[in-house]
């Protein structure tokens, strides 16, 4: 149970850690479409 338990905590922290992830990807990409594809 002690192993369940801990996998658990595991499995939470990748989540965390690929959420972390995706938004700092999102921020990156939002920053760097004007650049990407010029508007004006």
């Amino acid at each position: 149970m002690r192993a369940l338990r801990v996998d658990r905590q595991g499995a939470a922290w990748i989540a965390r850690q690929i959420v972390d992830l995706v938004v700092l990807a999102a921020g990156g990409i939002g920053l760097a479409l004007p650049l990407i594809l010029p508007l004006g």
